[in-house]
């Protein structure tokens, strides 16, 4: 089903009866999230995707990413 936002008037392809899991990861600490890790660490990406796979949550520079 599709839902059109009247706000932003952005379409969301997603359904108002089933919600999907988020993939496995980390949002880190509130309003930071992990971007002192991500700052800091060089291998940051590798070492997420080690852990939780190719796809994985994390939360930068304020926003929540897949």
């Amino acid at each position: 089903m599709l839902k059109k936002s009247t706000s932003e008037n952005k379409i969301s392809m997603t359904s108002t009866n089933t919600k999907l899991p988020l993939p496995p990861g980390n949002f880190g600490l509130p309003l930071v999230g992990e971007t002192i890790s991500f700052l800091n660490d060089d291998n940051f990406a590798e070492k997420r995707e080690k852990k939780y796979g190719k796809i994985y949550k994390s939360h930068i520079f304020g926003t929540p990413t897949m």
